[in-house]
């Protein structure tokens, strides 16, 4: 449940008693309930202040914000609108007939339902269901932070809620859950500020990294190097050397180390064109 739609809506509903309730006692304040031309005679004779004219003309505009308002969803808005909106009527039955007022309460309700209203734009209907995160979706990824303070180090680390670490991580049941997509647009920070957080707190594993530009080694590669090995492999630039043939020094083991690279599972008819490529590897 959005708890912040949930909030608008009893705000909207607490509002109309009290609109009423201050208007009721305006009136009975003046002379008791009046008839309409009395009424609008007492409104334009300067006796009320311009605050008591307003708390006069206050439903109207609550009874527009609770119809026009997408405080929630489609069952919590006609909730909202058969609980509230009778006292905000209640409080304008010297402007309207009883008739005109059940009317008012009444009508609009289709309107609720199907999503409608004159005076608005109509949405499409929605092609997907992504939305903001609300605390209930985030109670899957909570996580209570250690002795110190810090989040645990087997998760990507989204940020913090309240106390609590925001983490992915993957489940016994559902591994495929550990991982994280970032977007954003160019020069967002999508590297340097969120994948070299992750790269920061993912400390206890070891793990693969592309980094085509080099900024995730400079900003990462230090802190990094004090849980173990961090190796660069650019065959382009400068990094680390790797040669599949170091220590290979009898032809078996130059030959086995040739096929290893170049062996294609389920090649068929094209296997000899590999055993040619190993022997000749090899004699290099």
């Amino acid at each position: 449940m959005d708890f912040s739609a949930a909030g608008r809506s009893a705000l909207l509903v607490l509002a109309a008693p009290v609109s009423w309730f201050c208007a009721e006692a305006i009136w009975h304040r003046v002379g008791g309930p009046l008839s309409l031309p009395n009424a609008f005679g007492i409104l334009f004779s300067g006796a009320l202040s311009p605050l008591a004219i307003a708390s006069l003309f206050a439903p109207i505009a609550i009874l527009l914000a609770l119809r026009v308002a997408r405080v929630a969803n489609r069952w919590t808005s006609i909730g909202v609108w058969l609980v509230g909106v009778p006292w905000c009527l209640t409080a304008l039955a010297w402007l309207l007939s009883r008739e005109a007022l059940l009317a008012v309460w009444l009508l609009p309700l289709p309107w609720v339902w199907f999503g409608l209203w004159p005076l608005t734009r109509s949405r499409p209907p929605l092609l997907h269901t992504a939305h903001w995160a609300t605390r209930a979706d985030l109670r899957q990824v909570r996580v209570k932070p250690d002795t110190a303070g810090l989040p645990p180090a087997e998760g990507l680390l989204l940020g913090r809620l309240d106390r609590d670490w925001l983490m992915v991580r993957s489940q016994p049941q559902q591994r495929e859950l550990g991982g994280l997509l970032v977007v954003g647009r160019p020069r967002s920070g999508k590297g340097l500020l969120a994948v070299s957080q992750i790269l920061g707190a993912w400390q206890q594993h070891s793990l693969v990294c592309t980094d085509l530009k080099g900024e995730l080694h400079a900003a990462t590669s230090g802190w990094r190097a004090r849980s173990g090995k961090v190796i660069v492999l650019d065959p382009t630039g400068v990094g680390h050397r790797f040669d599949p043939l170091a220590g290979r020094d009898t032809e078996d083991d130059l030959y086995r180390a040739a096929q290893d690279i170049l062996h294609v599972d389920g090649e068929g008819d094209g296997q000899a064109f590999t055993e040619r490529a190993a022997s000749m590897l090899a004699a290099i």
